[in-house]
């Protein structure tokens, strides 16, 4: 793996954990795991453990993020050139996503 290579697979997974654990399009996805409203209240009075246990490695960016990383590690081997066309537009927005949370502070 090329330092390039590795850098843009690093910001693309790191693009990816944003998305699936924080992202506001992802949201609905989340709240639906818990059976959530769109006003943050549970509609049903019990959830399965099992969604709690999802619930909490979607937004646990080590878990969620290590998994991520090694399937995108695991892409790159099998498919080197497929995987950084698809990273590099993920890294590119993980730059520009940091650049500009950072200018707006």
């Amino acid at each position: 793996m090329t330092p390039l290579a590795f850098v843009l697979v690093a910001l693309g997974s790191f693009r990816l954990t944003r998305l699936v654990g924080w992202d506001t399009i992802t949201a609905p996805a989340r709240r639906r795991l818990l059976h959530i409203d769109d006003a943050g209240k549970q509609t049903r009075p019990s959830v399965a453990p099992w969604r709690w246990s999802a619930a909490g490695f979607v937004h646990c960016a080590w878990c969620v993020g290590f998994w991520i990383s090694a399937a995108a590690y695991a892409a790159f081997k099998l498919w080197p050139d497929a995987t950084l066309i698809v990273m590099t537009p993920l890294a590119i927005s993980a730059v520009v996503g940091v650049v500009a949370k950072n200018l707006d502070a």
